[in-house]
C-alpha cells in the first residue's frame, strides 16, 4: 500500500536537505537537484519563483523559501490557507502543511498540475461569485500558472503574494 503523500514529502526533506543546505543560488539549487537524483535515481524537478525553491516530483511538492521577496513565501502561503480553513474555502487551495527537519523548515503541498494556460477559460468562469471575490480578497497574485483543476475543482497551489489589504486583523 502506497504511504501518504505527506510521509513520502517528509522522507525526500530528510534526504534533500544535505544537498540543498548550502545553496543560494538558483544554479546552486539545480545542481544541488541533478546530483541528488543520479545518487538516489529520483526524477524530482527543481523549478523556482521569486522567492521560493520548489521540488516537484509525481505526486507532491516541497517548498522552501529561498530569497527575500515583498511577494510572500510559505509562511504566508500557510496563514491564507489557515485563514481559509476558518472561513471554510480551504477547498480553493492546495493544502500546505509545514515540516521542520534539521532547523529547515519545508512545506508540502499535494501536486496539483498547472491546467490555467491550458484550459480556454480564465480562473473566474469556473467559480461561483463567493468564490471568486474570495480568492480575490485574499490572493495578490492569481494567474493562469497558479491554479490547476482536481476533481472538476479549480485549486490554487501558489497564494503566497497574500492579500493584505483585506486582512482582519490590521
Amino acid at each position: 500500500m502506497k504511504s501518504d503523500y505527506r510521509s513520502r514529502a517528509a522522507k525526500l526533506c530528510r534526504l534533500l536537505d544535505h544537498y540543498i543546505a548550502s545553496c543560494r543560488t538558483e544554479t546552486d539549487f539545480s545542481r544541488a537537484v541533478t546530483a541528488f537524483n543520479l545518487m538516489h535515481h529520483r526524477h524530482v524537478i527543481f523549478e523556482h519563483g521569486i522567492s521560493r525553491a520548489v521540488f516537484i516530483t509525481s505526486d507532491y511538492v516541497i517548498k522552501i523559501d529561498a530569497w527575500e521577496s515583498t511577494f510572500g513565501g510559505c509562511k504566508d502561503e500557510y496563514m491564507v490557507y489557515q485563514q481559509a480553513e476558518k472561513d471554510g474555502y480551504e477547498y480553493l487551495f492546495a493544502e500546505i502543511t509545514p515540516f521542520c527537519y534539521n532547523n529547515h523548515m519545508f512545506y508540502i503541498m499535494p501536486r496539483i498540475r498547472v491546467s490555467g494556460m491550458t484550459k480556454e477559460y480564465s480562473i473566474d468562469e469556473y467559480l461561483n461569485w463567493d468564490e471568486w471575490t474570495y480568492l480575490s480578497q485574499h490572493v495578490d497574485d492569481l494567474h493562469d500558472g497558479n491554479w490547476g483543476m482536481k476533481n472538476n475543482r479549480v485549486v490554487v497551489f501558489d497564494y503566497a503574494c497574500r492579500n493584505t489589504y483585506f486582512d482582519e486583523d490590521e
